[in-house]
């Protein structure tokens, strides 16, 4: 007599049920990716803010003052070009500058999930949040 092979393989509702459960941990991680992407450009920004105040410094030596724009800045070889002219994911301008104090802004663009500024004085000190999704970054608390 002959036995019967036993089926190899898996049953429908097994591949069904590995797949639900893929499914479920991909979609728990888009989120956090998301999360973690916008992070990373809120540290790259709060960077640029950064590089700007030491430009500022450097430019306020030389010439008693500090630079009125991005554009003054770059003419003299204290900041890279292209930060004046950048629109995603961030705008750069200086807002506000004199002889005694200065303050750059960078503004969150290019998104429909995330908006917001950031704000970095001649004092160094860096304020402002961006928002979305749930979710507040904040600069300063960025390591």
């Amino acid at each position: 007599m002959r036995r019967a092979r036993a089926a190899s393989g898996y049953t429908v509702p097994e591949v069904m049920m590995v797949v639900v459960i893929i499914g479920v941990f991909v979609f728990g991680l888009t989120g956090s990716y998301a999360l973690a992407a916008e992070q990373a450009r809120v540290d790259q920004a709060a960077a640029a803010l950064h590089s700007v105040w030491i430009a500022q410094r450097l430019y306020k030596l030389e010439h008693a003052t500090f630079a009125p724009d991005l554009a003054t800045l770059a003419d003299s070889r204290y900041l890279e070009r292209g930060l004046d002219s950048a629109t995603e994911p961030f705008t750069f301008a200086i807002v506000n500058a004199d002889s005694d104090e200065f303050t750059v802004q960078c503004v969150r663009n290019g998104s429909g999930v995330w908006f917001g500024n950031m704000n970095l004085n001649h004092n160094g000190l860096l304020w402002g949040s961006i928002l979305g999704g749930g979710h507040v970054i904040d600069p300063t608390t960025l390591k």
